[in-house]
C-alpha cells in the first residue's frame, strides 16, 4: 500500500480501522465503566459483590516500577486496562480505557473484550507454567498518539491489537502461530515489532511424543503442579516486524530490536537494576549500594554521555527503586520509607547541585507512576479506597483524583482504622492496621481475626486476597490487617537471597521473629479495650500459610484458622516440589529425606505435631497444589484433628476464578463466625456444612456437647 506524502501514517491507520468494523465484538460485558455515585444518604454495609466486582487496574499487588498506566507522548492522556470480575459467570470483562489528564476527564473505552492473560510462570530453569496471577497489559501509544496498541487474548491466543485513541475502533493486527509476549512501535508508526517464543509450540509437542514412549522422570517436573514435565527455560525469543496495515510479518533485525525494545540504556552501568534515559543522553540508573548485600538499599545516580557520573549523596536517596526525569537536570524517584519502611515517599534531586526537596510522603500505596508536564499520573489506593488514577502536582505535592472506578465506595460505611507499630527482639520493625466493625458498641469485645502478610494500600484481602478484611469487619469481627516485610535475615544481609533464606531457616528464626511480631501486634490491639483476647483467628497463604502454622504449633493464641496453600512438611517438601524444589529447599539448610530430620521438624512439622493441634483449621487449596497438603492433612486426620480441606479446579497459587473466589469469601467467614461468634447461617444449602463442624467442634477436649453432634 502507497501511502503519499500528505497523509499521516497513523492517519490512514485511522481509517482502516474505521474501515474494519469498529470496536470488537465481544461477550456481553456491561457497567464497564462506573455510573456517578449518588451523593448523600445513609451508609451502607460493605457486601461481597462490593469486592468481588471491583473495578481493577493492574495487579492485586503492583509495584513501584509496574508499567500499569502509559501517558501519550505529548502527556495529555493515558491509556490503561480496566478489568471487572463476574462470578455469575465465572468471566472477566476487560476493556483498554483512554481518558484525558484533566480531574472530570470523561474516560473513553476504545476496546472490549478478550479473555483474561495471566502470567505464564517460570521455576529454576522450567518456563511457561500456568498460574493465576494477573499478567499487566499495558498500551502503547503511536509516536503521534493518535493509536495504542496492546495484547488481547482471544480463543487462548495473545496477539497485537491496535486502537483508535478517540474510540473510533479497534482490531487485530497479527495473526502469529505463537503468543506475543512484548510490543513496541517502530519509528515511523507503521509497524510494530512484536517478541515471542515461537519454540514454545515444538517443545509443547516433543513433551506430548516423549509421553508415548513414557516421560522421564527427572527435574522437570513440578508433581504437584502436573503429571507431565515442563519446559525447559532454554527456547530463544524471536522478534517480528508486523506491518500494521496489511499485517504482513517478516524476522526483525538486530537495530530494529534495539532501536524498539531495548529496556536498558546502553549508557547505563552494568550492575544497574533500574535504568531510564534522559535529556542529553543521559541516564538515571539504580544499583545495590553493597554489591555483595542484596538487601542492600539501591543507590541512585546519573551517567553522563561524556563517562561523567553524578551520585546522591544526601541519605535520603538510599533506597530509591523507581525513577523519572523531570527535565534535563532533575530526577524524582520514589521508596519505602520511615517505621517498617511503610511509607511511600517522594523526593526531587537536583543533579548538579545535589539538593533534595520532598514533594510527599504518605502511607498510602502509589504505583506504576509516568510522568509528564510537571505531574505524576499513578495508580493509587487508601485503606477504604479501591485503587483509583491520581495525578501529583510535583512542585506542590498535591494528590488530586482523574479517575475513581468504584465511586460506590463513597456511600459505604467502615469502622475505624489504627496505625500499629512495634519492634521486636530481633530487632524487626513490624506494623499493622486495626480494623474494627462499624457497628461495634461503646464498650464491646469483639472477636480478632489476623490477615497476612502485606499491608499496604486498599483493605481488600490480603496476600492473594482470600480473607475479605472489610467483609470480616461487617459481620462483627476485628481485623489485624499485619505485614510481614522485613526478617532477620534481611536486616543481616547477604550475598543472595538464598543464603538470606538459609538464615531466617536457622533455628526457624525467620518464623520466631513473625511470631513475636505478631503476638506483639495482637497484644497492642488487645490494649484498645476493644479486643476479646480469647477469640482469636488467623488466615494465611503462601507464607503467610507458614505463619499460621508456626502460630497454631507454637503458641495457644487461636481459636480457628484458615489456609489458602498447604505444607512444607517432612517429606512433602522433597517429593511433591520436584527435584528443583527440593534442590532449592537444601540451599535453604533443609535436612533431606534420608536424613534425620525430626529435630529440624519438631517445631513446624504437622506431621509429628498432629497429636495436640486442636484449633480448628480450614484449608481452601487449589487442585495445582493440593498434593503438597497431603502429608500433613492426613497427619491431622489421623490423629482426628479438627480440620477440613476444599479442593478448587483449575488454580494455582493465585486463585483466579471469579466464582471461586465468591466461594472462598463466603466459606471464610462462615468458618470464622461459626467458631468465634457461634453463629451459624440458616440457609438451608449449609446445613451439611455446620452438621460436619458441629462434629468436629463436639469431639474436641473439653466441649462438653456429645459426639458428633
Amino acid at each position: 500500500m502507497r501511502i503519499t506524502s500528505f497523509v499521516s501514517p497513523t492517519t490512514l491507520l485511522v481509517g482502516l480501522i474505521l474501515s474494519t468494523g469498529g470496536v470488537a465484538k465481544s461477550a456481553p460485558c456491561t457497567n464497564l465503566l462506573p455510573e456517578s455515585a449518588s451523593a448523600g444518604g445513609a451508609k451502607r454495609p460493605i457486601v461481597a459483590d462490593d469486592l468481588l466486582r471491583l473495578r481493577d487496574i493492574g495487579p492485586k499487588h503492583p509495584s513501584a516500577r509496574d508499567p500499569i498506566l502509559s501517558l501519550s507522548p505529548d502527556g495529555t492522556r493515558v491509556a490503561f486496562q480496566l478489568r471487572r470480575a463476574d462470578p455469575e459467570t465465572d468471566a472477566y470483562c476487560l476493556g483498554m480505557v483512554v481518558m484525558p489528564l484533566t480531574p472530570g476527564g470523561k474516560p473513553t473505552v476504545v476496546d472490549i473484550g478478550g479473555d483474561y492473560i495471566r502470567v505464564r510462570q517460570e521455576i529454576g530453569t522450567l518456563t511457561n507454567g500456568p498460574s493465576g496471577y494477573t499478567e499487566i497489559i499495558t498500551p502503547k501509544w503511536s509516536p503521534d498518539g493518535k493509536v495504542i496498541a496492546f495484547k488481547r487474548s482471544d480463543n487462548s491466543t495473545v496477539q497485537a491489537w491496535i486502537a483508535v485513541a478517540d474510540g473510533g475502533g479497534s482490531r487485530s493486527v497479527s495473526h502469529l502461530p505463537f503468543d506475543v509476549e512484548d510490543i513496541a512501535w517502530t519509528p515511523d508508526g507503521l509497524s510494530l515489532i512484536l517478541t515471542g517464543r515461537p519454540g514454545l509450540e515444538d517443545a509443547k509437542r516433543a513433551i506430548q511424543v516423549e509421553g508415548e514412549n513414557g516421560y522421564l522422570f527427572d527435574d522437570r517436573f513440578v508433581p504437584f503442579d502436573s503429571n507431565a514435565p515442563w519446559r525447559r527455560n532454554n527456547i530463544p525469543r524471536q522478534a517480528y516486524v508486523v506491518n500494521v496495515a496489511t499485517g504482513e510479518a517478516r524476522l526483525a533485525s538486530g537495530t530494529e530490536v534495539v532501536d524498539s525494545l531495548a529496556t536498558q540504556p546502553t549508557a547505563a552501568p552494568a550492575t544497574a537494576l533500574n535504568s531510564v534515559s534522559g535529556p542529553s543522553g543521559k541516564v538515571a540508573w539504580t544499583e545495590l549500594s553493597d554489591p555483595n548485600n542484596v538487601a542492600s538499599p539501591e543507590r541512585l545516580g546519573v551517567s553522563g554521555p561524556n563517562g561523567k557520573i553524578w551520585t546522591c549523596a544526601a541519605k535520603v536517596c538510599a533506597g530509591a527503586r523507581a525513577i523519572w526525569w523531570r527535565d534535563e537536570e532533575t530526577l524524582v524517584f520514589q521508596k519505602l520509607e520511615g517505621w517498617a519502611r511503610s511509607e511511600t515517599g517522594l523526593y526531587e534531586w537536583t543533579i548538579r547541585s545535589g539538593k533534595v526537596r520532598q514533594i510527599l510522603k504518605t502511607q498510602d500505596l502509589i504505583a506504576g507512576c509516568q510522568i509528564g508536564n510537571g505531574v505524576l499520573v499513578c495508580a493509587h489506593e487508601a485503606k477504604v479506597q479501591p485503587r483509583d488514577i491520581v495525578q501529583i502536582d510535583l512542585p506542590s505535592g498535591r494528590l488530586e483524583t482523574l479517575f475513581d472506578p468504584n465511586p460506590d465506595y463513597k456511600a459505604i460505611a467502615f469502622g475505624p482504622v489504627k496505625r500499629l507499630q512495634y519492634v521486636n527482639s530481633f530487632g524487626v520493625e513490624g506494623f499493622a492496621d486495626l480494623v474494627l466493625p462499624s457497628n461495634r458498641k461503646p464498650g464491646e469485645k469483639v472477636p480478632l481475626v489476623v490477615v497476612q502478610y502485606l499491608n499496604r494500600g486498599f483493605l481488600r484481602g490480603g496476600i492473594n486476597d482470600e480473607a475479605p478484611i472489610l467483609l470480616f469487619a461487617a459481620n462483627d469481627m476485628a481485623v489485624l490487617s499485619f505485614e510481614d516485610y522485613q526478617s532477620p535475615g534481611s536486616i543481616k544481609g547477604g550475598s543472595s537471597w538464598d543464603a538470606i533464606t538459609a538464615y531466617d531457616r536457622i533455628d526457624w528464626r525467620g518464623h520466631r521473629s513473625t511470631q513475636e511480631l505478631l503476638e506483639l501486634a495482637i497484644k497492642q490491639s488487645v490494649a484498645t479495650g476493644a479486643i476479646d483476647e480469647k477469640r482469636l483467628g488467623i488466615t494465611g497463604i503462601s507464607a503467610g500459610s507458614n505463619n499460621t502454622r508456626w502460630a497454631l504449633l507454637n503458641s495457644d493464641l487461636f481459636s480457628a484458622a484458615v489456609i489458602g496453600s498447604c505444607c512444607e512438611d517432612m517429606t512433602s517438601i522433597f517429593t511433591v516440589y520436584g527435584e528443583q524444589g527440593g534442590n532449592e529447599m537444601r540451599r535453604y539448610g533443609y535436612p533431606g529425606l534420608t536424613a534425620d530430620g525430626k529435630a529440624f521438624w519438631a517445631p513446624f512439622s504437622m506431621r509429628l505435631n498432629a497429636s495436640r493441634m486442636k484449633t480448628p483449621l480450614l484449608m481452601e487449596l487449589a487442585d495445582h497444589e493440593y498434593l503438597a497438603s497431603l502429608e500433613s492433612y492426613f497427619s491431622l486426620k489421623e490423629q482426628t484433628a479438627p480440620v477440613e480441606m476444599y479442593v478448587f479446579p483449575d488454580e494455582f497459587h493465585e486463585k483466579w476464578h471469579p466464582i471461586h473466589r465468591r466461594a472462598l469469601y463466603a466459606r471464610n467467614i462462615d468458618w470464622l463466625k461459626f467458631w468465634l461468634l457461634s453463629q451459624e447461617d440458616d440457609n438451608p444449602a449449609k446445613q451439611e456444612q455446620y452438621k460436619r463442624w458441629r462434629s468436629l467442634r463436639a469431639n474436641l477436649p473439653g466441649s462438653g456437647a456429645p459426639k458428633g453432634d
